[in-house]
């Protein structure tokens, strides 16, 4: 009865549109920016678990060209060979910002690595998304008109916000008292 109610509640609402991970929400915003993404490029760097996951996700919704940088290159390596991605030499990442359509950043450093001075796209659309903690994607690139920033703030506000409409939805299903008795 559980797995037949949980079927019909993702095909007869919206709850699946309301992704609540870091890493599909991250390609949602994508596929909604490109529609497309087969033929977008996206650059990663930083191959952390969050890294890992949003290029994961990335992969699953088509995107066809993946280029992976991180300090340590064997764990890029690693990831590249699982996602038949492209890995780039951490020191010489500024080199592949004007190839990508989406650029996710998840390192650990305490500075900006992309910013107004390094950042060089001739692109109509980039998404940059700035997973790191503390930032580091200057928020000044924001104010480009090509631009589109998110960093983890905003996207854990809309994940809070969408679980909050999942239980809207699954409460109008009447699969509240289902869910009460599974916890």
């Amino acid at each position: 009865f559980a797995i037949e109610a949980g079927k019909k509640v993702r095909t007869e609402t919206t709850i699946a549109q309301r992704p609540t991970s870091v890493g599909s929400l991250v390609a949602k915003l994508a596929k909604e920016s490109f529609s497309d993404l087969s033929n977008k490029t996206a650059f990663l760097i930083g191959t952390g678990k969050i890294g890992q996951i949003t290029a994961k996700n990335l992969k699953a919704q088509g995107i066809s060209n993946i280029i992976i940088s991180n300090r340590t290159y064997q764990k890029a390596q690693d990831l590249a060979q699982e996602l038949d991605a492209t890995v780039v030499d951490y020191n010489e990442f500024e080199k592949y910002i004007p190839k990508a359509d989406i650029i996710v950043v998840s390192v650990g450093i305490n500075d900006y690595l992309i910013n107004p001075d390094n950042f060089a796209s001739s692109k109509e659309k980039v998404l940059l998304v700035d997973l790191s903690i503390p930032r580091n994607i200057s928020p000044k690139l924001a104010n480009k008109p090509n631009v589109k920033l998110y960093d983890i703030d905003s996207l854990e506000s809309v994940i809070s916000l969408n679980k909050e409409e999942r239980i809207e939805i699954i409460n109008e299903c009447g699969a509240s008292p289902m869910i009460d008795a599974l916890e």
